[in-house]
């Protein structure tokens, strides 16, 4: 193959200058980035392996500025963190009250030893995730999360399935994770899918090998929701060590975060009469795996 020349270029300053800031940030990045893969690019690279590069650099950009458009949404939406009384967290919402918005657990840089993380929450307590979603969002006091909600076709992976095998995840219609974590329930799969439990696994296992503590939110009476019996299970499988605590309690905590005291009654349930769905033995593997890849 011929080498293609690569003419060095730089941004149009009067073009710059009359855009807006993203259309800004664009112009200097295309540039940028460009220089950046020749300059990693080995030597005799020719010009089409150079604009591969390039590409993947800037899909790992593109996946930042989505991550903070919809942090930016979610604060727009939820306003500043604020208290909010135990009686509104702890409410059962008839219809979910819950800000109908993708959110794929905390930062990873939130995600620091000793720090709260909430693994599992309870659905049916809508102004309780909202809160909960505010407080990891702004990762400024002590609370984080792992927890995934895809809450609609728009969200990144909403409705797909993956299945595990040989300690990969592969897309998959047929013996997925909906067949342990909805045996009961595999209507609710069809429609939701299970790509978000590739996801929040892979996102819980970082938050404990970085020496979280991981926190699972019941309901008022101490029992769980159909999705949180499979968290609850992958915990147990692969030997987490996490505590437990009621949505009252967490109502508490979040007023407090620092000074709650984890160490008084909030020891894990043993739920052997809770029928918890049986993993598969692979699924200890899925500590050593980057998150899925939900478009292939």
């Amino acid at each position: 193959m011929s080498k293609k020349e690569i003419v060095p270029d730089v941004p149009d300053k009067t073009k710059i200058e009359e855009g807006t800031w993203s259309s800004i940030w664009k112009a200097l990045f295309e540039k940028q980035s460009t220089f950046l893969s020749c300059c990693a690019a080995p030597a005799g690279a020719d010009a089409e392996e150079v604009v591969i590069d390039d590409k993947a650099i800037k899909k790992k950009i593109d996946d930042k500025v989505i991550k903070k458009k919809e942090e930016t949404k979610l604060r727009e939406l939820m306003g500043t963190p604020t208290k909010v009384s135990v009686e509104e967290i702890t409410k059962v919402d008839e219809k979910s009250c819950s800000v109908q918005i993708p959110v794929v657990g905390s930062r990873f840089q939130a995600f620091v030893e000793g720090r709260k993380v909430i693994v599992s929450f309870p659905g049916v307590h809508g102004a309780g995730w909202n809160c909960l979603v505010k407080n990891a969002i702004f990762e400024d006091n002590g609370l984080a999360t792992s927890c995934v909600f895809l809450p609609d076709k728009k969200a990144k992976g909403y409705g797909k399935h993956l299945k595990f095998v040989n300690g990969k995840h592969h897309g998959s219609a047929t013996r997925c994770h909906c067949t342990y974590l909805y045996k009961d329930d595999m209507d609710k799969a069809k429609g939701h899918g299970c790509a978000w439990f590739s996801i929040w696994a892979t996102i819980t296992c970082k938050a404990n090998k970085e020496g979280c503590q991981l926190i699972v939110v019941t309901k008022l009476n101490g029992s769980l929701g159909t999705s949180q019996k499979g968290e609850v299970a992958f915990l147990k499988k692969l030997n987490f060590d996490y505590k437990e605590m009621t949505i009252e309690q967490f109502a508490h905590m979040v007023q407090n975060p620092e000074e709650f005291d984890l160490s008084r009654g909030c020891e894990p349930k043993s739920r052997e009469d809770e029928n918890l769905p049986e993993l598969p033995d692979g699924l200890r593997r899925v500590e050593l795996l980057d998150p899925p890849q939900l478009d292939e």
